[in-house]
Formats: C-alpha cells, sequence, structure tokens
C-alpha cells in the first residue's frame, strides 16, 4: 500500500511541476493599480496606527492620499534632477521646471521637476 501511496505522491509532484514549467505567466499595467510616491503629512500614521514623520516617503495607490484616512494630506513627491523621487528638499540653486514625466521613466504631471537653475 505504501508503494502506491509513494506512487501517486510522485506523479502528482512531476505533472506538477510539468505545468508549472510550461505556464507563462505576464502582468501588465492593466493589471496593476495606479501607484504613486508621496511624502507623509503631519498627523499621518502607518496601516499599525504608527504615527509617521512629516516627509516620510510613502509608496501609495494614488486614492490613498485623497483620502483622509491614514495618509490625508500627503503630497506628491518631489523629482530632483540626479536624485530622482524624494521628499528631501531640493538642493540650493535647484530651481522648479514644471513636472516631471516621461523621459524622468515617471508618470507625467504627478512630480514637481528640481534642477539646477534658471
Amino acid at each position: 500500500m505504501w508503494v502506491l501511496v509513494a506512487f501517486l505522491v510522485t506523479s502528482g509532484l512531476l505533472a506538477f511541476g510539468l505545468a508549472v514549467s510550461r505556464t507563462r505567466v505576464s502582468i501588465n499595467s492593466a493589471q496593476q493599480f495606479d501607484r504613486a510616491g508621496y511624502c507623509s503629512a503631519p498627523g499621518n500614521r502607518s496601516p499599525d496606527g504608527t504615527p509617521l514623520v512629516p516627509g516620510t516617503f510613502l509608496d501609495l495607490t494614488v486614492n490613498d492620499a485623497r483620502t483622509a484616512g491614514n495618509y490625508g494630506g500627503a503630497v506628491p513627491a518631489s523629482f530632483v534632477e540626479g536624485v530622482g523621487l524624494t521628499c528631501a528638499p531640493p538642493p540650493p540653486g535647484y530651481v522648479r521646471h514644471g513636472f516631471a514625466g516621461a523621459a524622468n521613466q515617471v508618470a507625467a504631471g504627478i512630480y514637481p521637476y528640481y534642477r539646477p537653475g534658471p
């Protein structure tokens, strides 16, 4: 009887391994939620209720920052040339030049863009 059980278990594992090896999984943008980088505001809290230091970088779904829940008042992160997305202030001498976009490999119209001025 144990020989039969071992045979069935081995056969099942082989069939499972074959099925997994032939499966092609891909995720495209249509299956993902829109996410963006935000900076926490005073009074923001993590999901477990721990207070967040204002200016903490947050990776949120876009609607999380629009609601008054844990992240109410959070603002989009800045895109600083040579740094990327950040909640830190831009370095001295950097000025705002509109918004970052596809050239910076981020969604257009969300992140204030800073580069050496003027």
